[in-house]
């Protein structure tokens, strides 16, 4: 079993730091600190994903939104799932960030419209070379 420091101590290594109970080797006052002290410690469950579709996909009784991020506990990603599979929160909300369709056209040009770029350029006259196309291959 794996645990993980959540909150510093004097003298504690740093925040995240895992330590596995069989390799016992922090100690505080002859017993293990964690032992004693739980609420410094958080049990690490290395069953446990994040996972985000791309699209809503639904399997056995579940429906999985698209672009949610859900935690699901799983030995691991399964080649034939659409779910994309992530160790951490921060990886998924990342891949929704980067991926997720969520501007369009207008609200790109809206925005340089009123944060003209220098030289006197807007979104309006900026936009058109090529951005519909790339747009509408993502619709």
């Amino acid at each position: 079993m794996k645990y993980k420091l959540i909150k510093c101590y004097p003298g504690s290594p740093d925040l995240g730091y895992e330590i596995s109970s069989e390799n016992k080797t922090i100690d505080w006052k002859g017993s293990l600190f964690y032992d004693k002290y739980p609420e410094y410690w958080e049990k690490v469950n290395e069953n446990l994903w994040w996972c985000v579709s791309e699209k809503d996909y639904k399997v056995n009784y579940s429906l999985f939104e698209a672009w949610f991020v859900y935690t699901i506990e799983s030995y691991g990603p399964s080649s034939l799932s659409p779910l994309k599979y992530f160790k951490t929160k921060e990886e998924a909300e990342n891949f929704v960030f980067c991926n997720k369709p969520c501007l369009s056209y207008n609200d790109l040009a809206s925005y340089f419209a009123l944060n003209p770029i220098p030289n006197g350029i807007n979104g309006f006259t900026l936009f058109p070379i090529g951005l519909k196309d790339i747009i509408k291959s993502k619709i």
